[in-house]
């Protein structure tokens, strides 16, 4: 009896886990969509360069980045970072790409770049 209610816990304890990252995810996904909303000043759903630049050099729009995650020097490369190469953000690539860039990186980025790196040496060998 013991041991089943230990294991009931258990799984209720991974249950409450799961779903509490789920709910931060969910939270952080919600403040990513209101900085693009901001950020999308025209309101055609894509963040152009001259949208980007003058928000992200707004002290506060940094902080509020920097209280996500995310601490961005080079404005220029984020944009180019976010970016697939149309010169324009969609919401979905800027609220992927913030996510990727939160934190340190993963050793899964860190295997795909390596990889990555190591077919372009062949190619250029």
């Amino acid at each position: 009896v013991f041991i089943q209610q230990t294991m009931k816990t258990a799984q209720q304890d991974t249950e409450f886990m799961m779903n509490q990252k789920k709910r931060e995810v969910q939270s952080y996904v919600r403040k990513l969509e209101k900085i693009f909303r901001a950020l999308d000043h025209s309101g055609d759903g894509f963040v152009s360069w001259e949208e980007f630049e003058p928000l992200m050099l707004n002290p506060e729009m940094r902080l509020l980045l920097s209280t996500l995650g995310l601490e961005a020097r080079d404005m220029d490369e984020l944009f180019k970072l976010l970016d697939d190469g149309d010169g324009h953000l969609s919401t979905e690539e800027f609220i992927d790409g913030v996510q990727r860039m939160k934190g340190t990186a993963k050793a899964l980025d860190v295997v795909i770049l390596t990889r990555a790196s190591r077919r372009i040496e062949a190619k250029l060998d």
